[in-house]
């Protein structure tokens, strides 16, 4: 699961080199990708704690091994996380909503994404 988990996060980062991806999965999948960027046998992957709904960040800046930047964190959204390599130091910087892509691979480097006006058509609240 991991290896399978791994190999999807980089064939995404590949598609969108040096851009901001948000993927969206179930716990197990972010804490195997979490513990794989902290070095962590797999072993040990469920002392990580992944709640609903919650954000964690890695960055993957090149030359760099992957820094995991936030955990679990439920204080904020998303809209206000982009990671960036700055002189070989992680930043942490806007990211405007125009930059998000929604979506989700449905087949090796193949996606489905999502527009703004499709979310909105499938808000509950409307």
């Amino acid at each position: 699961m991991q290896a399978r988990t791994v190999g999807a996060v980089d064939r995404v980062r590949a598609a969108h080199e040096g851009g901001v991806v948000v993927c969206f999965s179930h716990a197990d999948p972010i804490k195997a990708a979490l513990a794989h960027a902290l070095g962590t046998h797999l072993d040990l992957f469920q002392r990580i704690v992944v709640s609903p709904c919650s954000v964690s960040v890695i960055s993957y800046a090149p030359g760099q091994a992957p820094a995991v930047l936030t955990v679990n964190s439920t204080d904020e959204p998303p809209a206000g996380l982009r990671v960036a390599a700055d002189l070989g130091e992680l930043v942490v910087v806007d990211l405007d909503a125009d930059e998000m892509v929604r979506g989700y691979e449905i087949d090796d480097g193949k996606y489905v994404v999502v527009s703004d006006e499709e979310l909105d058509r499938l808000a509950p609240e409307k």
